[in-house]
């Protein structure tokens, strides 16, 4: 479980760990937005939908369900933001990692990490 779901004031969190990393220090943050994306990147909208997959449905009820406890669900897309204005954080390395829930088409540009992290995600889906 990501650490959004559970801080209501994520952006002090992230100014804390500013004044407990010592200087040269190395944090590592990682957040999911809890969002379904398409084969393209987009994301797949529940609420204007007729019949939108299950898995998004899902993710949606959970989003919508941490954020009336307070949870930070926006963490994962302002997170980048809040270490860029304090000053403490120098060097910042941000990546976003998408990973499938689904077999995705094989192209030629698939990669046996890609499959490696498909069938990982799959197991992880149908085991828990």
């Amino acid at each position: 479980m990501t650490l959004s779901l559970q801080i209501k004031d994520y952006h002090r969190l992230v100014d804390q760990l500013a004044c407990v990393v010592r200087p040269g220090g190395l944090i590592d943050l990682c957040e999911y937005d809890f969002q379904t994306y398409d084969i393209e990147g987009n994301v797949i909208e529940v609420e204007n939908s007729d019949s939108p997959p299950s898995w998004a449905k899902w993710l949606f009820h959970l989003r919508t369900a941490f954020g009336h406890q307070g949870g930070d669900i926006y963490a994962a897309r302002d997170l980048l933001y809040w270490l860029e204005r304090n000053s403490a954080f120098v060097d910042i390395v941000y990546k976003e990692f998408f990973l499938p829930v689904v077999p995705v088409p094989r192209t030629a540009d698939t990669t046996d990490l890609d499959v490696t992290i498909e069938e990982g995600q799959m197991e992880n889906c149908l085991v828990g």
